[in-house]
């Protein structure tokens, strides 16, 4: 949320309360909120403590916020990396997922082809072949 935001939906005696509690007075906040003035480091690190954080120190100083407060940066980075390390223990066992179900693909359709194999390779039993060989040619001996 932005200064201009976090002023609007206080009352005006909060926002007294407020402006006193920062070392500071509605008329200046209200500078810094409409981009009149800058904001000082001091001044921003308060406000992010008395906002509860709905104000940050990297929303009144977007500009600029790594080079004074670098810790905020390595802390981003080390989350970025935390991160980083959740998503590829996901994708790896995503990966692996995949791997069984795939071998597991391939062992059942190779099963079936085995098994078509050795149906086509069974020898005749010698009756369907007598069947084929004493079957007559076209339609002779039908309906004679």
């Amino acid at each position: 949320m932005d200064l201009k935001s976090y002023l609007k939906q206080l009352s005006s005696e909060q926002r007294e309360v407020f402006a006193k509690t920062v070392n500071s007075s509605v008329g200046h906040l209200q500078n810094v909120a409409y981009g009149y003035r800058t904001c000082a480091p001091e001044l921003a690190v308060l406000i992010e403590s008395n906002t509860g954080q709905a104000v940050t120190r990297k929303d009144l100083r977007p500009n600029d916020w790594q080079a004074i407060w670098p810790e905020l940066a390595e802390a981003k980075t080390e989350q970025a990396q935390d991160s980083i390390s959740d998503i590829t223990e996901e994708a790896a066992a995503l990966i692996l997922h995949v791997a069984e179900t795939a071998e597991a693909e391939i062992k059942r359709v190779a099963e079936q082809m085995l098994a078509k194999k050795a149906a086509a390779a069974e020898p005749w039993d010698g009756v369907t072949e007598r069947r084929h060989r004493n079957a007559p040619i076209g339609n002779a001996g039908q309906g004679d």
